[in-house]
């Protein structure tokens, strides 16, 4: 893998749990068999979704690909991109809407 710059994460995107131990190792077996399926996206120069994807592409020595966000509701996208994709307890789910106040 090339050198690739390291990104911070936005406080938007810190506000969604983060996978088990588990289910990261299967993103980063999943990742480094087939490659990165969707790209990291960037906003503010800095990780608006994908930083388990981007962590996994490094662990995998995999290219991370990016794209930047141009919408007009940052928050909106986390949510519709996390929300409803990733396996989040109920609990958890709260736990978003309570950080944000959604």
């Amino acid at each position: 893998m090339t050198a690739v710059k390291r990104f911070g994460i936005h406080p938007l995107c810190a506000l969604i749990p983060e996978p088990d131990a588990d289910d990261f190792a299967r993103l980063r077996a999943a990742i480094k068999q087939d490659g990165l399926r969707q790209p990291i996206t960037l906003y503010e120069n800095k990780i608006l979704d994908g930083r388990s994807r981007y962590r996994a592409c490094r662990e995998a020595k995999v290219a991370p690909r990016f794209e930047l966000y141009t919408g007009k509701d940052p928050l909106g996208f986390v949510l519709a991109m996390n929300l409803e994709r990733r396996h989040l307890t109920q609990s958890q789910k709260a736990l978003v809407a309570g950080r944000w106040r959604i």
